[in-house]
């Protein structure tokens, strides 16, 4: 594996999170379409067997720029990230230089709402979207529903809180499992498909949650993911496939 990149920023988050910005070394970066993965290697993290190990990490950067932004938290007992942990900005680093995935907007028609539901890192895909679709009517309306353990762990959120405010086709609903109940947070508590319990969803977005006018997209924890399509079966959501479009969509992360 021959570094082909470099590490241009780096901005540390609570709860073992980080903003890295990867920057092509010697080439340009292709188009892609918001949702979609790159694969990032570290020069000389091997497998046991000698083999380079390569991660891939959904892109929160809107296409078009120089370089490719990750939202990674690091993994306790993970080799790579342990590693990515100690690069230096300036540091070498490989990037595939195809980017790939299935996850995008591509088969909603412009007239739905758009549900994006996510936990921890899994927010990465749709901050892309929101940004590369910032302003071009590419949906009815968007809901941004993401789930963390504590408040600080919300990535992005004062940039999603100000988008919320000045855009009314943008809805963001935050949701915190584990903040202490002293911190002054007045906002949800529970895991993301509390939102989607009972008449909740409505009350929080003023519009139904009707799989003929909305697609939902899920990315993140399994567990939830699983939850989360039990839930919206029940709705009248199915799932999306080449061969049989539906209006559920989701990406396993492991």
């Amino acid at each position: 594996m021959q570094a082909n990149a470099v590490l241009a920023a780096r901005e540390e988050h609570p709860g073992g999170h980080v903003v890295l910005r990867v920057a092509p070394r010697g080439w340009t970066l292709p188009d892609f379409e918001p949702g979609q993965f790159c694969q990032l290697g570290v020069p000389g993290v091997l497998d046991d067997k000698g083999r380079p190990v390569k991660r891939s990490y959904s892109l929160a950067s809107a296409p078009g720029l120089d370089h490719l932004e990750l939202y990674v938290k690091l993994v306790d007992d993970g080799v790579f990230t342990r590693r990515l942990w100690e690069v230096a900005v300036g540091d070498e680093l490989w990037l595939d230089e195809t980017l790939r995935g299935h996850f995008t907007l591509e088969p909603v028609p412009a007239d739905k709402d758009v549900v994006l539901v996510a936990t921890g890192t899994g927010l990465a895909p749709y901050i892309s979207m929101l940004r590369h679709y910032a302003g071009r009517d590419r949906w009815h309306r968007a809901v941004l529903v993401h789930g963390a353990r504590r408040v600080d762990e919300l990535g992005y959120r004062t940039g999603l809180l100000e988008r919320a405010a000045g855009d009314r086709s943008f809805t963001y609903i935050p949701t915190v499992t584990r903040e202490p109940a002293d911190s002054g947070w007045a906002g949800l508590r529970g895991r993301v498909q509390g939102v989607f319990e009972g008449d909740a969803y409505e009350r929080l977005v003023r519009a139904p949650l009707d799989p003929a006018r909305c697609h939902v997209f899920l990315c993140g924890n399994p567990a939830m993911i699983d939850g989360m399509e039990g839930v919206l079966q029940k709705l009248g959501f199915q799932r999306h496939t080449k061969k049989q479009p539906g209006s559920l969509h989701f990406e396993r992360w492991w």
